[in-house]
């Protein structure tokens, strides 16, 4: 059964543990192939070809937000369904991407990620410590029924700014899109030192959420998302054996998958 995490579950706190070992690991670089931007592409977010950023831009800039006493007083800021309806697929990835269309108070603070050079978290990070945003449930739908297609946008994505953004790592984490998994790894080489710890957050979380058992029976798991653990807050120490070790699983859980 594969398992889903939800942003904002506050559980107790667990610290950090010496490494399990140290494994040798390697690049597997993905297939890519030459992604060209357009021209209308604005600075920062998204940077792959026929998305329209200006034009989803502008249509988010024009969003009303309004508060729906019907889902717990949170604020809603939504496309109107005919418009979005009429988007292309592309142009839905991107809003999608950009506009999370749920917003609701958290009870609780969230705690800081910090000293993110030294330590490899158990989630990815939240954007705010007092809201919690994250994908309506026809943005949701979205990326389910289009898995095939929103995959192949992500790589273009990745492939272009050679990083893995969080909202990114999000929908890959949404659509359990385990077929990345060797480039999240290739894009982690690319960087120099400091590099995205939460690459190395993002497999866990896929062989979690897949309940992989050379995972699930190891202490890195029971540290990190056991009943004891603080999931926002847990992390492990980062040091080269346990991104070895990371990485090692990761690819031993993608060799193992069905082929598609």
């Amino acid at each position: 059964m594969i398992k889903r995490f939800y942003l904002g579950i506050i559980l107790m706190a667990s610290c950090a543990s010496p490494p399990e070992m140290k494994t040798p690991t390697r690049q597997v670089p993905p297939d890519f192939d030459t992604v060209e931007a357009n021209a209308d592409n604005a600075s920062g977010g998204l940077d792959a070809p026929n998305f329209g950023l200006m034009k989803i831009k502008a249509m988010i800039d024009t969003i009303r937000v309004r508060d729906d006493t019907a889902m717990m007083d949170v604020d809603v800021a939504v496309l109107n369904a005919r418009v979005y309806a009429g988007l292309t697929l592309d142009e839905k990835f991107a809003y999608n991407l950009l506009h999370p269309e749920w917003y609701g108070q958290t009870c609780d603070a969230l705690p800081d990620h910090k000293d993110l050079e030294h330590r490899i978290f158990a989630m990815l990070p939240h954007p705010s410590d007092t809201v919690n945003i994250v994908f309506s449930e026809r943005q949701n739908d979205f990326f389910d029924h289009n898995r095939d297609s929103v995959i192949v946008l992500l790589q273009q994505v990745i492939t272009r700014q050679n990083e893995v953004t969080t909202d990114v790592k999000s929908v890959i984490y949404e659509i359990n899109a385990t077929e990345l998994i060797p480039t999240l790894i290739y894009t982690y080489h690319q960087k120099q030192p400091p590099r995205d710890h939460y690459i190395l957050t993002l497999l866990m979380m896929l062989m979690e959420k897949n309940e992989y058992p050379g995972f699930m029976q190891s202490i890195s798991h029971k540290k990190l998302y056991g009943s004891d653990a603080n999931k926002y807050a847990a992390y492990l120490v980062y040091n080269q054996a346990n991104e070895d070790l990371i990485f090692q699983r990761a690819m031993n859980f993608y060799n193992g998958l069905p082929k598609k």
